[in-house]
């Protein structure tokens, strides 16, 4: 399997996810409190590049990581320093969309199950895709989110899901999605909640942390974390060098150009019909005062 590295000593400007983008300063202190901190990501760090040292295999990532600094990022996905970064990047970005005010919901979707060693073999792109015709077909208009995987360790399993802010109303979609997921072999494979903390809700949808939650709740479970052992970090790693961080970003109804996720079709026919009810539901109030 390929190592994916991006060109470091030719980059002529910053990584999209190290820029501000187009989301206001304002969501950006909201953002940092949400997200592990500085010294958070040298901890985690540290014990990273201890696992994947002791695979030979692995040694070019963890020397990649090892060499990452804030003026020449890594952008290695199972770096901290750089997830840290995005984290903060696709959070604010969420936030920006999510100000237009459309009704949104949170959803988990769970994608793929595979034993421990076998996680390498799960084809992301491929889930995604799948995923993205499922969504569309159901009728969903507009989506932002993130995949990642989380580990099982009594029953030495790995559960590729995402965790996606939902705009617009999808009391109708919502069913037809999950008729498709019918033979799928996941139990409960779609959790809906109410996005009662939004902030709270932008930070979660993408994380790479290598830690786990032992008996937590599945939909933004707060149960202790205890760190991974090192097997499965390099299960983790295997799994996670043929990719960028953009690879697990998941959109519908958005496109990411550079450092900005722009609104497509999708969004913007949803934004429309909001704001023509909204409208007309003012002109009726008034008239009615009258």
């Amino acid at each position: 399997m390929k190592f994916v590295s991006a060109p470091r000593s030719s980059r002529r400007e910053p990584l999209y996810f190290t820029k501000l983008g187009s989301a206001r300063s304002t969501f950006r202190r909201e953002v940092l409190d949400r997200i592990e901190s500085r010294r958070d990501a040298a901890r985690n760090r540290d014990v990273n590049l201890r696992a994947l040292r002791r695979s030979e295999e692995l040694r070019p990532l963890a020397h990649a990581i090892a060499g990452c600094a804030d003026d020449d990022p890594c952008a290695m996905v199972l770096c901290p320093r750089c997830a840290r970064q995005y984290r903060l990047w696709l959070a604010q970005e969420i936030l920006l969309r999510a100000s237009e005010r459309l009704p949104a919901c949170a959803l988990t979707i769970l994608l793929r199950a595979a034993q421990g060693r076998d996680l390498r073999r799960v084809d992301l792109k491929a889930e995604q895709l799948i995923l993205r015709k499922r969504l569309s077909r159901a009728g969903f208009l507009a989506v932002a989110g993130g995949t990642e995987a989380s580990y099982d360790t009594a029953k030495d399993i790995w559960t590729v899901h995402v965790h996606l802010i939902v705009f617009g109303d999808i009391d109708e979609a919502l069913p037809r999605l999950r008729k498709t997921f019918g033979r799928a072999g996941l139990e409960r494979p779609i959790l809906r909640k109410k996005l009662t903390d939004l902030v709270g809700w932008a930070t979660y949808v993408q994380k790479f942390h290598t830690y786990h939650r032992p008996g937590s709740a599945k939909f933004g479970g707060r149960g202790r974390a205890y760190p991974l052992k090192a097997q499965q970090i390099r299960q983790l790693g295997r799994w996670t060098k043929r990719y960028r961080f953009e690879d697990f970003l998941f959109l519908l109804g958005f496109r990411r150009r550079c450092a900005r996720l722009v609104p497509e079709r999708g969004f913007t026919e949803l934004l429309r019909d909001y704001r023509q009810g909204m409208a007309t539901w003012r002109r009726g109030d008034t008239r009615s005062e009258g």
